[in-house]
C-alpha cells in the first residue's frame, strides 16, 4: 500500500482524531515493527506477511474518535474490561477525544493479539 494512501487515511477526521490515530499506529509498530499495513475494509489494517485473511488489528474513525479493533479479540485476556463488542470474533476499544489512553494496557492487548 502506498504511503500516500495511508497518510491520506491518517489525515481524515479532526486534529484530535488524527492525533489519536497516529499515536495508536506508533504503538502498534512499537509492539511489532514487522507488521504490514494497508487500507482494507475502510480501515487501517495490520497483519503479518500480507495475510489479510488473518489480520491482527485495525484502526477506524468513529463519531467519538477512533476504534482499535482486534480480529480475534474474543480470545484476548482483558482483565481491565477495555474490550467492547458482541461480534463472534471481533472486539474493539473505542477511544474518544476526551479519553486518556492507557498505553501499557493497550500494548498488552496488542502483544497478545500479535503473538496468538
Amino acid at each position: 500500500m502506498s504511503s500516500s494512501t495511508i497518510e491520506n487515511f491518517l489525515q481524515s477526521g479532526d486534529n484530535e482524531t488524527q492525533t489519536i490515530m497516529r499515536q495508536l499506529r506508533t504503538l502498534i509498530f512499537e509492539t511489532d515493527p514487522k507488521l504490514d499495513e494497508a487500507i482494507k475494509w475502510g480501515r487501517l489494517t495490520f497483519t503479518r506477511h500480507c495475510n489479510w485473511r488473518e489480520w491482527i488489528c485495525a484502526l477506524e474513525t468513529c463519531e467519538q474518535g477512533v476504534r482499535l479493533l482486534f480480529h480475534q479479540g474474543v480470545s484476548l485476556n482483558d482483565p481491565l474490561g477495555l474490550l467492547q463488542g458482541s461480534d463472534r470474533f471481533i472486539r474493539y476499544i473505542e477511544i474518544s477525544r476526551s479519553t486518556q489512553m492507557d498505553f501499557p494496557a493497550l500494548a498488552r492487548l496488542l502483544s497478545q493479539a500479535i503473538n496468538r
